[in-house]
């Protein structure tokens, strides 16, 4: 090239190089500028849609129907309305029974589209679409959330937008529409499973990115929708994708996995051993019925210390008691007719107005108000059915243990000889027929229910672990007729018109709720020596047939307990007055204090005088002090001895005012021993004090008034408690009858020796093996706790501290208030809680209707 053409060149370059930068910048900016305008006008709509949002969301939760929306007017796009979506809502039990509470429910959509973009509302939110794809821009009216304790709820409120939209002033009217939320999970019982599915061409994609995180479901793939099916529900949510179809799935759970129990909403109610209904019901001649009861959470029947009579209840018009025994409480809703030659003790109240003829020394009280009838289970036992129904057959009559699990029965559930075994968790059989167990035993710490749509239920010798009636649950309806023989543990629940027949010597462990009562034997009058035992575990009890008002009622010229055998064991050591407490020092040097008045034995003495203040000592300067020395000081001082030492001080003592008498005498005001009453029935009380001995001040008596005068104020000498304690069981024992036999114990100190232990401990075996139950009181600051409270739990009684003596009063009177009324107070537990119900609280759908239409 020429080298003159090079600057004309350069020239050329340069400008070329300006036009095409300007033309660059040109284009930039006007694809800036574009954007730029874009963006205004997506914040435009925005602002639009956020608007239209807001005023939505304030009507419906207002109390008007109706509200006004602006829409402006837009050069580059339009808005519409749409009701391409949809949504659905199935909610499912643990059974796999379903129901519908939105069914391809319409998500009416308020679209605006421009330049190949969309922005929508629908469902409460906002999403933006391109040809990319949806991004949500604000959540829809959708939430999935677990509280603390781990229960899951499901939130979700559908506004289907409909009508017609354009631009300027807008009204919309809302219309609330019924979901079915409540009354489909009240049929299901409870709720565990949710299937939601939503379809839209258009968004769907962004519902599946919405969807998986909010409810933190596991994708299953390139698997159908029909994998997050209910068929294949679980413990892990997991959310469904189908873009052929525009449909987002997800399979989650709410609430929490519940107990059968819930879901069947057998409600028992348990008033005692035994409860029948009908017209009339009769005992007859030489028929014998014992209703007792034990706590089946304590401890077998045969190892309880605390068996009580227990409820009869009648739920009749009239009881009928003809030469026979009763021993319990007969409770009737009626009236009640008690032979000549009859025998029912301890008591029995009645509701009507005719009385046991006054012949007939029978203690019976009238109760203020009657009570509750127990109502037949039919529906509940039809319900039982259904939600099993699909659970693994049992065969009707088959060999083999049956394990942990729900299982249904077609026909009549026939087994003998098996186990329940359900070390592994409970047993639930919904037999669509009879039951008919013999020999059948319950193993391991679950519970069997077992539920009978037929006419009878047939038990003879089922037994349950250590008595544990709770375990073993048989339901039946008011047309089930129950045969009982042998040993039955357990419950066999059948209220209503069916009959009940027991077998003579048959024992029930549990209790039995049915309706006719045909006798012992099979007839209403059975033979001879016909007998039945009702020993009722009191865990089962759920309710009280007697009104509160009436449960310590009072009966004429009876006793409403058994009687009572009281032998009260009182320390009169020295330590319950005033005396003296010396602290030696065996071994030195030792700093201890010394007070005015200290009294010191013999010994090498060395006075700190740097603290001066010494006004005498008695033995003048001596270092060596004699036995006996006393000090006296202005105030204490350290010394130090080389030698043995002891000081002795001065204690007021446990209980100087003798305030034990006046507490062992209000025991024994509060026991009845009036010449009108059986003599077999009067109380007894004897009174003994120890020391190093026992001492014998009253013996066994009815005649409270001189017992009353025995107990004295008596105090000196050592500890024993073997001796006294030994003093009152040979009393009791010696003097057996049909009574409770109570010990109460009263101590200060410790035994003295310490050897006396092992026998206090022996006489505590030995209280135990008489069935003589021992309260043991500790007073003040030096009492044995540990052995007294050892003495007590070997015989069934209870251990109580007394700070000081003040409190003795209070301590007495309230194991006298436990011994005395315990069987006149009846107490409640509600400890079956097979109760029913639903969650539906943890499902809330709201549907909303709402109409948008242009004002003219």
């Amino acid at each position: 090239m020429d080298r003159g053409a090079a600057p004309l060149v350069g020239i050329v370059l340069l400008f070329g190089m300006v036009f095409v930068g300007a033309a660059l910048v040109g284009v930039t900016g006007m694809i800036a500028l574009d954007a730029l305008e874009g963006d205004l006008g997506d914040e435009r709509t925005e602002q639009t849609f956020s608007t239209f949002d807001h005023e939505l969301t304030t009507l419906l939760h207002s109390s008007s129907n109706s509200a006004a929306v602006t829409i402006p007017d837009s050069e580059d796009g339009t808005y519409e309305l749409t009701d391409s979506a949809s949504a659905s809502l199935t909610v499912a039990n643990r059974f796999g029974q379903s129901c519908t509470v939105l069914d391809d429910t319409t998500l009416g959509t308020l679209e605006y589209e421009s330049d190949g973009q969309r922005l929508a509302k629908q469902a409460g939110g906002t999403w933006r679409h391109t040809d990319d794809g949806t991004v949500m821009q604000s959540k829809p009216d959708l939430r999935y959330v677990a509280d603390d304790r781990g229960t899951q709820y499901l939130e979700f409120s559908v506004s289907d937008l409909q009508g017609d939209v354009g631009v300027g002033e807008h009204s919309m009217t809302t219309t609330r529409s019924e979901t079915r939320t409540a009354d489909c999970v009240s049929d299901l019982g409870f709720a565990r499973y949710v299937h939601l599915e939503v379809t839209d061409d258009t968004y769907h994609d962004g519902w599946y990115d919405f969807v998986r995180e909010e409810f933190e479901a596991v994708d299953v793939g390139d698997a159908a929708v029909e994998d997050c099916s209910l068929e294949n529900a679980g413990d892990e949510n997991v959310v469904c994708h189908d873009e052929s179809t525009g449909t987002v799935s997800v399979l989650a759970t709410v609430d929490v996995d519940r107990p059968i129990d819930d879901y069947l909403g057998v409600e028992p109610t348990i008033y005692g051993g035994l409860y029948v209904s009908d017209e009339t019901v009769q005992f007859g001649t030489h028929e014998s019925l014992v209703v007792d009861s034990y706590d089946g959470r304590a401890g077998s029947y045969a190892e309880s210390t605390t068996v009580t009579d227990d409820l009869f209840v009648a739920d009749v018009d009239t009881l009928w008691i003809q030469q026979a025994e009763i021993t319990g409480f007969p409770v009737v809703n009626g009236d009640i007719q008690i032979q000549p030659e009859a025998d029912v003790s301890p008591a029995a109240l009645y509701v009507g107005d005719d009385l046991s003829p006054a012949s007939v020394d029978v203690p019976t009280a009238r109760m203020a108000t009657a009570f509750d009838g127990i109502q037949p289970i039919d529906d509940e036992i039809a319900r039982t059915t259904t939600l099993l129904e699909n659970e693994p057959k049992l065969e009707e009559d088959a060999d083999g243990n049956i394990d942990a699990g729900a299982y249904s029965v077609d026909g009549d559930f026939t087994r003998e000889g098996i186990e329940f075994d359900t070390a592994s968790g409970d047993i639930y059989v919904a037999v669509d027929g009879d039951v008919s167990l013999e020999d059948v035993t319950v193993v391991g710490s679950g519970q069997v229910s077992i539920y009978a749509d037929g006419s009878a239920i047939d038990i003879e010798s089922v037994t349950v672990q250590d008595d544990r009636a709770s375990q073993l649950w048989v339901y039946g309806t008011s047309e089930t007729d129950v045969t009982v023989a042998g040993t039955v543990q357990g419950v066999v629940y059948a209220p209503g018109d069916g009959s009940l027949e027991v077998q003579d010597g048959a024992e029930i462990y549990g209790a039995i709720v049915s309706g006719t009562f045909e006798g012992i034997g099979g007839s209403g009058n059975a033979d001879s020596g016909s007998h039945l035992e009702v020993h009722f575990d009191r865990s089962l009890r759920t309710d009280v047939p007697i009104p509160e008002e009436n449960r310590t009622l009072e009966f004429e010229n009876v006793m409403t307990r058994n009687p009572i055998d009281v032998g009260f064991v009182l320390d009169r050591s020295g330590s319950m007055g005033p005396h003296t407490i010396r602290e030696r020092y065996d071994h030195g040097p030792w700093q201890h204090p010394i007070h005015t008045g200290d009294v010191v034995a013999g010994g090498d003495l060395e006075i700190n005088r740097a603290t001066g203040g010494i006004e005498e000592l008695s033995y003048g300067d001596r270092t060596t002090l004699s036995d006996g020395d006393t000090v006296r000081s202005s105030q204490t001082h350290p010394w130090w001895g080389n030698v043995s030492v002891a000081v002795d001080h001065q204690h007021p003592g446990y209980d100087p005012n003798g305030l034990r008498v006046d507490a062992t005498r209000s025991f024994i005001g509060e026991l009845n021993a009036s010449n009108a009453l059986d003599p077999d029935y009067r109380d007894r009380a004897a009174v003994f004090e120890f020391n190093s001995t026992s001492h014998r001040a009253h013996g066994l008596s009815t005649n409270l008034e001189t017992v009353n005068d025995s107990v004295e104020n008596n105090v000196g000498g050592a500890t024993n408690m073997a001796a006294g304690l030994e003093a009152g069981v040979n009393e009791l024992e010696a003097n057996l009858r049909d009574a409770d036999s109570i010990l109460v114990l009263l101590s200060d100190g410790f035994n003295d020796p310490s050897d006396h232990d092992d026998a206090t401990l022996e006489t505590a075996e030995a209280a135990a093996d008489a069935e003589i139950t021992i309260y043991t009181i500790g007073l003040g600051d030096g009492a044995d706790e540990e052995l007294l409270q050892t003495v007590a739990r070997t015989t069934g009684g209870e251990y109580r501290h007394a700070d000081n003596a003040d409190d003795l009063m209070d301590i007495f009177d309230g194991i006298a208030e436990d011994v005395i009324e315990a069987d006149t107070r009846f107490e409640v537990h509600a400890d079956h809680s097979a109760v029913g119900g639903s969650n539906d609280y943890a499902i809330a759908i709201d549907h909303w209707n709402v109409e948008i239409s242009e004002e003219s």
